[in-house]
């Protein structure tokens, strides 16, 4: 714990136990630490009580923001940051962290990804390309969006110069699993808002994902492995938009 203004991290968790204990490790500088779990099956809630005592377990029932918004309820700090259990502090970016929200000209800031997929740093394609919303004042703002989510903070925003580092997917095979289930939502999502559902979609918005993260994000200068991720990122919008077409079609 550092002085300055008080800041809660919270994370989000369902079966995180091989992961989690590091990630909370990175963050015990932080003056309090906000874990709710989505009812996990294995040994996560007894890893997280090494931590803290604060640890809430809740259904998410497939609502992300409903479940951030739970742990914004719960957060006692003048600040709170939002890290995934997949996510790691850096010893820079809690500096920076503890620097801006002593001298805070912001209502939030938003955080870069260095993305580490595979066992691979990515430097192009979406790392460090698109921050996210993850440190604001409590009460500035609330969680949108049951898949997806967004935090809306109202007033200024800025963004911080150290990234998150996000250990994503170990391989292949667990970055296919996890897509299923995202797009399993996100499909849900598009037939409750009443769009998509269109033949060329298939075509249209996996082709776009691709020439988005391999060309115009430079993908193709993280090699080989540059390739794999966007052709695995394409994925998302083919899977989402071919489920939302296999539930109009039956």
């Amino acid at each position: 714990m550092g002085a300055g203004p008080a800041v809660s991290a919270c994370v989000l968790t369902r079966n995180e136990r091989g992961r989690l204990a590091e990630c909370l490790e990175r963050l015990t500088w932080a003056d309090e630490i906000v874990v709710v779990d989505d009812e996990s099956t294995d040994w996560t809630v007894e890893v997280a009580r090494h931590f803290t005592s604060r640890v809430f377990v809740r259904a998410k029932q497939e609502d992300f923001a409903a479940q951030r918004n739970f742990a914004l309820e719960q957060a006692r700090g003048e600040w709170v940051l939002f890290v995934d259990a997949d996510e790691r502090v850096t010893e820079t970016l809690r500096d920076e962290i503890r620097e801006a929200v002593g001298c805070p000209r912001h209502s939030g800031y938003l955080l870069r990804r260095q993305e580490i997929h595979f066992g691979h740093f990515f430097r192009h394609g979406e790392s460090l390309h698109v921050p996210l919303l993850r440190l604001a004042r409590r009460g500035a703002g609330r969680w949108v969006g049951r898949v997806h989510e967004r935090w809306r903070v109202l007033g200024p925003t800025a963004v911080l110069r150290n990234p998150l580092l996000h250990f994503s997917h170990a391989d292949i095979a667990h970055f296919v699993e996890v897509a299923n289930y995202y797009t399993t939502l996100d499909a849900r999502r598009l037939l409750e808002e009443g769009r998509g559902g269109r033949a060329w979609q298939l075509i249209a918005y996996p082709l776009a994902s691709f020439i988005r993260n391999y060309v115009w994000r430079q993908g193709f200068r993280d090699g080989t492995p540059g390739f794999i991720f966007a052709c695995l990122m394409a994925l998302h919008p083919f899977l989402s938009r071919a489920k939302l077409l296999e539930g109009r079609l039956k």
